[in-house]
């Protein structure tokens, strides 16, 4: 059986999310693949990421697509700060904020991922407030390695949300 012929399109880094955004607005899901460790370990590289349109304004703890300020490609990290319509972003696994953003320069919100060809379960609401407000104050890395050092080989629910 012949399979139907797949369009394929090269994207450079800092057009993607233009086009991200434009399939987004059209309602399409769209998959990327993780490049990078800044969401470790929630996402880690080479994940699938599931990004859907938004359908209402993210909360904190919600995990989004943006175009990064600095570096202008994509990015996809936490709301870790909420004011009105200005969030603050920032990996899980970074040592710093990546600064306040206006909901216009928003993409979309991971709503699944996928790790060797499965689909992960997503965290609990409470889940996403806890590291979002531990990855604030500088305690997520830290707590993280401490639980990983002091658990060796042994599974906690702690150990499963770090």
């Amino acid at each position: 059986m012949k399979h139907p012929e797949i369009n394929k399109i090269t994207v450079t880094d800092r057009l993607l999310p233009k086009v991200l955004s434009a399939v987004l607005q059209n309602g399409a899901l769209v998959r990327k693949l993780a490049c990078g460790n800044s969401m470790y370990p929630f996402i880690r590289n080479q994940d699938v990421v599931i990004i859907e349109p938004f359908n209402r304004r993210p909360h904190l703890g919600d995990v989004v697509a943006f175009r990064h300020p600095k570096f202008r490609g994509l990015a996809i990290h936490r709301v870790v700060g909420r004011r009105k319509d200005s969030f603050l972003l920032k990996g899980d696994n970074a040592k710093r904020a990546d600064g306040w953003l206006a909901f216009s320069q928003l993409t979309g919100c991971v709503v699944q991922t996928e790790r060797n060809a499965r689909l992960r379960r997503p965290q609990s609401r409470l889940e996403s407030i806890l590291i979002a407000g531990l990855s604030r104050i500088g305690l997520l890395i830290p707590i993280r390695k401490m639980i990983k050092s002091n658990m060796p080989g042994m599974v906690s629910p702690l150990q499963r949300i770090f």
